[in-house]
């Protein structure tokens, strides 16, 4: 679903029907994140930006029902993704997937945008198990 969500919004941004603004100002912020040393008041700080990205995602998807979708599992991912966050370097590669997300949205790029999805999400699972 989040793959979608992604390719939806990338083509949303292309098409001009969505602005990009919030995602660049985070994109900022993960920027400034990554410059960091890491420690854990920064992987605070990363994982609460990975939930703002994730709730922005759903929100500007122009699919109203994959949207909703997405929201009604949000208790199951989130339970997921606690766990995955239990390996200290997850972060930096969770980070750059973040990273690569960000940058295919903002480049209107629908297929690097869900590709890029489909990677971190297959390495947070990978993670976990």
């Amino acid at each position: 679903l989040e793959g979608a969500a992604m390719r939806q919004l990338a083509q949303a941004i292309a098409d001009g029907r969505v602005d990009p603004a919030p995602i660049a100002q985070l994109e900022d912020e993960l920027r400034g994140l990554r410059a960091r040393q890491p420690s854990a008041s920064r992987t605070v700080a990363f994982y609460e930006l990975a939930e703002r990205f994730d709730a922005l995602v759903r929100d500007l998807t122009p699919n109203p029902l994959l949207g909703k979708a997405i929201r009604d599992l949000r208790p199951h991912t989130t339970r997921l993704r606690s766990i995955a966050h239990h390996r200290p370097a997850r972060d930096e590669v969770s980070m750059a997937e973040h990273t690569q997300m960000m940058t295919a949205l903002l480049g209107g790029k629908p297929k690097a945008a869900e590709r890029a999805c489909a990677e971190h999400l297959q390495h947070t699972v990978e993670a976990i198990f």
